[in-house]
């Protein structure tokens, strides 16, 4: 099955154009020249992957990311910011984009980074299949949480924050990715707030507390078995 892209910038010359390009290389493509406009396409045909442009009429993209992730679409959607300054690429990644590209690249760089993050989003999908680390097995059928075969006890955040971290492959979570995607965007929620539900969930985590790794000034991933540290 083709991949669906949905484009969300004003200008919609450049929207059309690029929309034709990635046709001929069998993506079903929709453009949308505002914020307002791509919340409609949303609601007729979920995309993919969303190229949006860091500059929208309305709002930012992050601001505009920021509530897709938040709502119940959540993650089903890959998105790609388009930027022409860096400090665009860091709100961008802090409010949950997959990735940015500048605007003056060629088609190609587009292609390139359509297809890495789509990749990418397909291997890291959450699946219904039990997840297993370590000592520690998590269904998402029943919500379940086994450490060495005991099931535990998790509050619904420290429950989405293991499976987040479980589902990461490895790759490091900052502490904003994880209000976003755990805490699903809270307005009153502070980055603070997630080292006070990893704690708890490390104190649940018993003999696997140490795969849960602190990446000091960053966020946190999942780490190797430690059983050491008990």
């Amino acid at each position: 099955m083709n991949a669906n892209v949905l484009i969300v910038d004003s200008n919609v010359d450049c929207s059309n154009s690029l929309a034709k390009k990635l046709a001929k290389d069998d993506y079903n493509v929709e453009v949308a020249d505002c914020m307002i406009h791509a919340v409609s396409r949303l609601r007729e045909n979920l995309p993919d992957l969303m190229l949006v442009n860091s500059q929208l009429p309305e709002v930012s993209a992050a601001h505009f990311i920021s509530q897709i992730r938040a709502s119940a679409i959540g993650d089903s959607i890959a998105v790609i910011v388009m930027v022409s300054f860096e400090n665009e690429i860091i709100d961008a990644l802090s409010n949950g984009a997959d990735d940015c590209v500048e605007k003056q690249s060629d088609y190609y760089d587009y292609l390139s980074k359509i297809r890495l993050v789509l990749n990418r989003k397909n291997v890291n999908r959450v699946s219904d299949e039990r997840i297993t680390a370590g000592e520690i097995s998590l269904d998402p059928k029943s919500r379940q949480v086994r450490v060495g075969g005991d099931l535990i006890s998790l509050t619904l955040k420290e429950y989405r924050i293991l499976l987040l971290l479980l589902s990461s492959g490895g790759k490091i979570m900052t502490r904003s990715q994880i209000l976003i995607k755990a805490f699903g965007g809270e307005k009153a929620a502070q980055p603070r707030l997630v080292d006070v539900h990893i704690a708890s969930l490390r104190n649940k985590l018993g003999i696997e507390r140490g795969m849960v790794e602190t990446i000091h000034g960053v966020g946190y991933k999942l780490s190797e078995p430690q059983h050491s540290q008990i």
